[in-house]
């Protein structure tokens, strides 16, 4: 969620991709409006959105599944850490599951 939260933030607080879209908005000289780029801008900036949602999908849920199922006291505890961190969350996972093949983790 670190690089997700990042990603989101980004997109949020990215003031020059705005104000092109406020821009494109503008009316032209001829006072009308150009609709192919405003169709442009749209489909763009919704496809980010859209793109952000699926990847926060992929990274969130696998970690809220670990957490849900790998600890038996806490339960709502690890829920939460895993939702806010759930990157560092899943590389913990691993390296335990993994790295040092702890048996008794997450059976």
């Amino acid at each position: 969620m670190v690089l997700v939260g990042y990603l989101a933030s980004n997109k949020l607080a990215n003031s020059k991709g705005i104000e092109t879209f406020r821009d494109r908005l503008m009316f032209d000289k001829s006072n009308k409006i150009n609709y192919n780029e405003y169709y442009n801008s749209v489909v763009n900036s919704t496809l980010g959105y859209i793109c952000i949602c699926i990847f926060i999908l992929m990274n969130v849920i696998p970690a809220l599944l670990i957490a849900y199922n790998c600890n038996k006291n806490f339960k709502i505890l690890h829920l939460i850490v895993a939702f806010i961190f759930s990157d560092v969350y899943v590389f913990v996972y691993a390296v335990r599951r993994f790295v040092y093949n702890d048996k008794k983790y997450c059976l």
